[in-house]
C-alpha cells in the first residue's frame, strides 16, 4: 500500500465468553466421596486378606491390597480438605501418591508419617505384578509375578494401613477384617 492510503478496518472478534468460575465441593461432598473411598478400600482389603489366605493369586492380592491403600489415601486426601481450587482428589494414582506423601506428614501419628513410603512400595509392588515392571521402570523380560509370602505381607501392611487411619479418624476397622492371616504354606 502507498504511503498515507487508509488500512483496511480490522476484523472484529467476538468477545470470548468467560469461563464457569470453579466450585469448590461442599464439606458433606468431600465427606460423602471420603466415605465411598473408604468403603472401596474396605471392599479391596477383604479381597486381599481371602486372596492372602487362599494362597494361590500372589499378584492379585498385591494388587488387591495396593487398592486398599489408595482409597484409604484417597479419603485421607478428601477428609484433610481435598486439593486445589475445586477441594477434590487427582484421578491419577501419581498426583494421589504425590499428595498423600505431603499430607501425610503433617498427621502426628509416627506410623502415618512414614505411610506415604509404605504406599509408594506397595504401588511398585502392584506394578510389578500388574505389569512385570521393575523398580527402574523397565518391563522385566523374566517374567515373575509375587510369591504367597508377599500377598500375606501386603494384606498385613494394608491392614496396618487401614487402621492407623481409622483410628486418627476415631472409627473402627470392621471386625471381619481384624482377623489374622493365615500363613503361606510352604
Amino acid at each position: 500500500m502507498a504511503r498515507g492510503a487508509k488500512q483496511p478496518p480490522k476484523k472484529k472478534h467476538t468477545t470470548k465468553e468467560r469461563s464457569v468460575p470453579v466450585v469448590a465441593l461442599s464439606d458433606a461432598e468431600r465427606e460423602f466421596f471420603a466415605d465411598e473411598a473408604e468403603q472401596k478400600a474396605e471392599i479391596h482389603l477383604g479381597e486381599a486378606q481371602a486372596i492372602a489366605n487362599w494362597g494361590n493369586a500372589p499378584n492379585a492380592g498385591l494388587h488387591s491390597a495396593y487398592y486398599s491403600m489408595h482409597f484409604c489415601a484417597v479419603a485421607a486426601l478428601y477428609r484433610a480438605g481435598g486439593i486445589g481450587k475445586r477441594k477434590d482428589v487427582p484421578q491419577s494414582h501419581e498426583h494421589v501418591l504425590r499428595h498423600y506423601i505431603l499430607m501425610s506428614e503433617t498427621v502426628e501419628d509416627p506410623f502415618i508419617r512414614q505411610s506415604g513410603m509404605l504406599l509408594n512400595r506397595a504401588r511398585d509392588d502392584r506394578m510389578r505384578a500388574d505389569y512385570f515392571i521393575g523398580s527402574d521402570q523397565t518391563i522385566n523380560s523374566g517374567i515373575q509375578g509375587a510369591s504367597p509370602e508377599e500377598a500375606t505381607e501386603a494384606a498385613e501392611l494394608a491392614v496396618k494401613f487401614l487402621q492407623a487411619w481409622q483410628d486418627e479418624w476415631n472409627r473402627a476397622l470392621p471386625s471381619r477384617l481384624r482377623r489374622p492371616l493365615r500363613q503361606p504354606q510352604a
